[in-house]
Formats: C-alpha cells, structure tokens, sequence
C-alpha cells in the first residue's frame, strides 16, 4: 500500500495546479472594461501669501485680548491695543455725596500668559473713548482707533514703566477724579441698563506707547471698580466700605487694535505664517490637471479618489517665543470670512482640519472628500487659506474653531522648496 501522506501531497499539488489555471481562466473571461485600476500620483502644490486679515473681524472674546507689542528680527513687529466698553451694576444708587469718604478708582487688568520678556519695562496708558463700539457691529483688527477716541484725555497711567515679574498678574492703575465723580453723580437713568450706561460711559482705550515693545500680555480680564466708605447706620463711627464693579463684561463690546509692520525677506522656497492679524499661506491647487492626469492613467474609467494626504511642514519656528498652535485650518478661500462669521465647524470638503504633529514637525490633512467634490464640480482651479486656529473640544470631539488669537509666527515649505516640496500625494481607482 502507498504511503497516505504522499498521496494527500499529491492531492493537494494537483489541486493547487487546478485553481491556478481556474484563476487564468476567469481573468482571461473577465472583460478589460470591467477591471478595477489602482493608481498613485503626487502633485506639488503653490503658496503664496494671503493678506487680507487686517479687514476680516477676528472673533474676539472679552476673556482673549491681546495688550502690547513684540518685534521679531524674522516676523517683524506687532502692537495690540484695546477699546473697552464696561458694564454698570444695574439701577444702583449711591448714598448720599455729603456721607461719602476715602472715595477711589481703580483699573484692573489681568493676564495670563506673555509673549516677549517680562523684565523690560512696560507702561500702561488709559484714555477715554468718545465714540461707542455698537454692541451688535463686527469689528476687523484694523479699527480706526482715531473714530473712537482723540488721546484728549488721560484717565490714568502707570505712573513708572513697570516690570512683570510672572507671566500670570494684574496691573492696577489709579483713574482721576473727574471720571470717578461723573460715575458718582450720574442720573439714574445711565444705570437703568448695559446699554444705557455705555450712552453714558463709551468706553475705554488700554495702549502702550513709550515702553512695552518686547511684550505681549494675554488678558482675560478688565475690571473698573470704585471704592467708598460711608457712616453705618446704626449711628456709631464705624464706616461701611463698598466696592462697585464695572467689568468688560461679555454683555459689552471689546476689540482689539492690531497693527502688524512686516520685514519679512520672501523666498519662493518657503512661506511665512503670522497671527493675529498679519499674514496666512495661500496654497492653490492645480484641480484640472490634476483631474487630467489622472484620468488618463485610469483609462477614462469612473474615477474614486482613495486617499489624498498632504503634510504641511514647518520649516522654522523659534520656539523660544512661538509655540506650534496644536491645530491649522485649510479652508476655502470664497468660505474664509463666512467659516467664522456663521460659527461653522471643518466639513472635510471647503474646510479641513490638520493637528500638529511634533515628531514630523509638521500638519497633515485629507483632501480626499474635497478632491472628490471639486472634480464632481469640474473646477479648474482652486485657493485653499492656510490658518492657525484654536480648536474648542466638548464631550463629543471638537465643537468649534476659532481664529488663533495667541501671537503665532512660523515658516512653511511651499511646493518649490528643494529639500521637501509641499505635494498631496493621491492613491485613486477607475471602475
């Protein structure tokens, strides 16, 4: 009798050599139309600059404003200043004037966080506003800080450039007498509502002139309060002190005044990045001839687009002073402006979420759903803005983006850097 085991071999190879030929047979009868192509491509992508941010409103909370000024031998300077309207408390009376003792005024400005030296002098100057920010109005950074206020009166200072001795304070600063009456004496009527105390008060304009331009303040709170003391009433010498508020309060307008002066040296290698308010990168996406090549090489067949994924790179950051923001925005140009006036949120398609990536360096995203949609489209070419921004998490992922209000400065790699150009590269089927 045969060895069983040699016979199962046997078996086996015989139906191994049948299964082969089964395979030839089926790809022999299967139609050329009806094969699946697989393909893989790259394309480098242009950069340029965008510069349109000093004329697009910033979303500006009264808990993110920016105070100072910071010059970077690379990115050139930049100086914030505020325009503040406070609130009132509602329908307060003040005791009588003649009862009133040990009456002050003082402006609280509190941050957290600094960009620049804390060690160098900074000094503060507050003027009255004399035009008010209309509470329903959309302010763009490049305010014309002359409409709303004419430096004709000082309402307090720093009396010395100070130093900051953390990165965390409060800087108070004493406010005259003739503001701290009118509060006193105003009628009724002003403390009758937000809206009618800021008919009555316009505001209040925070800048740094003189000193203060190795420093940025991140503030996150404003606050005006009056102090006096008055006779207790039940008839014994004690005093009663008081503190009444009036905060920049989210029921009021606040912007910020930012003006950026660049001396950036442009390569066409590399692209440069500032926020606030400075300058984006523009990346232009060659859709056509994307579209064209690709075809092609699928035999004209119905085209899927598989993958696309592209790494913006950063090239230099001084992360002495800049850090990465965790989070870049490409969107669309023409859906720029509305992304963040309507509060949308990344679709994967006009807009595209990237997250920062501190081993590579660099910002990946997919552009497959929005490749897919624009060949739908037969667009030929198209603008995609690229912008740090700050992404809001809730308990189901990420609920909101907003404009990186933080000082951000970095350089990117465009498509015609010679050590890494920026490319999306796409992996597409025809069927």
């Amino acid at each position: 009798m045969k060895n069983p085991s040699y016979f199962l071999i046997s078996l086996l190879c015989l139906c191994s050599v049948f299964s082969c030929k089964n395979d030839e047979i089926g790809n022999t009868l299967q139609p050329e139309q009806d094969k699946i192509i697989v393909e893989a491509d790259t394309f480098h992508l242009s950069v340029t600059s965008y510069d349109e941010l000093a004329v697009i409103p910033l979303k500006i909370r009264y808990d993110t404003l920016l105070l100072g000024a910071y010059q970077d031998q690379t990115f050139g300077s930049t100086y914030a200043e505020i325009l503040a309207q406070v609130n009132c408390p509602i329908n307060y009376e003040f005791p009588k004037r003649e009862d009133i003792t040990n009456e002050s005024l003082r402006l609280s400005i509190y941050y957290k966080g600094i960009t620049g030296y804390t060690k160098t002098p900074f000094k503060l100057k507050v003027y009255r506003m004399t035009e008010k920010l209309i509470y329903s109005e959309s302010y763009n950074s490049g305010i014309d800080i002359e409409h709303y206020c004419d430096k004709t009166e000082l309402l307090g200072e720093t009396p010395t450039p100070i130093s900051l001795d953390t990165e965390t304070g409060v800087i108070n600063i004493n406010l005259n007498k003739k503001l701290l009456d009118e509060l006193m004496n105003a009628p009724a009527s002003a403390y009758a509502s937000s809206d009618a105390f800021t008919d009555f008060f316009k505001g209040l304009y925070l800048t740094t002139e003189e000193y203060g331009l190795s420093t940025m303040l991140y503030v996150y709170k404003i606050n005006m309060q009056l102090t006096y003391e008055y006779p207790s009433p039940t008839g014994t010498d004690s005093k009663i002190e008081v503190a009444v508020n009036y905060p920049a309060s989210k029921e009021v307008r606040q912007v910020n005044h930012i003006e950026t002066a660049n001396t950036i040296v442009t390569h066409d290698s590399v692209q440069h990045i500032q926020v606030p308010a400075a300058t984006l990168a523009k990346i232009t996406v060659p859709l056509q001839r994307m579209r064209e090549q690709m075809s092609e090489k699928i035999s004209g067949k119905k085209m899927n687009v598989n993958s696309a994924l592209t790494n913006i790179e950063v090239a230099a950051i001084d992360t002495t002073q800049f850090t990465p923001p965790p989070h870049m925005l490409m969107i669309k140009e023409t859906e720029f402006k509305k992304f963040f006036e309507e509060n949308r949120i990344h679709d994967g398609i006009t807009s595209i979420l990237g997250e920062y990536n501190s081993s590579s360096n660099s910002y990946t995203f997919n552009l497959s759903s929005y490749l897919s949609q624009e060949f739908k489209n037969g667009t030929e070419e198209d603008e995609m803005v690229l912008a740090p921004v700050s992404a809001i998490y809730g308990s189901n992922g990420i609920q909101s983006v907003d404009h990186a209000l933080k000082l951000r400065a970095m350089t990117i790699r465009t498509g015609k850097n010679p050590h890494s150009p920026l490319r999306v590269s796409v992996v597409y089927s025809g069927f």
